[in-house]
């Protein structure tokens, strides 16, 4: 199954669909200019854990929207001032 990541200017949000697109498992985290990048990156991964043991299933790809820059090669988040280094 594959998951998807919404990175936002207020929260970060976690979730996977089944082939209908029925949710199966989702959940949220707030973030803000208060939010330390490898904190906000922390709850992802916890997020995507949470999500994979709620369906029962093994995820095999996550897709990630974020408003912010990403370099495709390396995966790294460009400077966010919502998730600040």
């Amino acid at each position: 199954m594959i998951a998807a990541v919404d990175i936002g200017g207020t929260k970060v949000g976690v979730g996977a669909v089944d082939s209908h697109g029925k949710v199966l498992s989702s959940q949220e985290s707030p973030t803000g200019y208060d939010c330390e990048y490898t904190r906000g990156l922390d709850a992802i991964v916890s997020m995507l854990e949470d999500v994979a043991r709620n369906t029962g299933v093994e995820l095999s790809g996550v897709g990630i929207g974020s408003n912010g820059p990403v370099n495709p090669f390396t995966g790294d988040f460009g400077e966010l001032d919502f998730l600040p280094k």
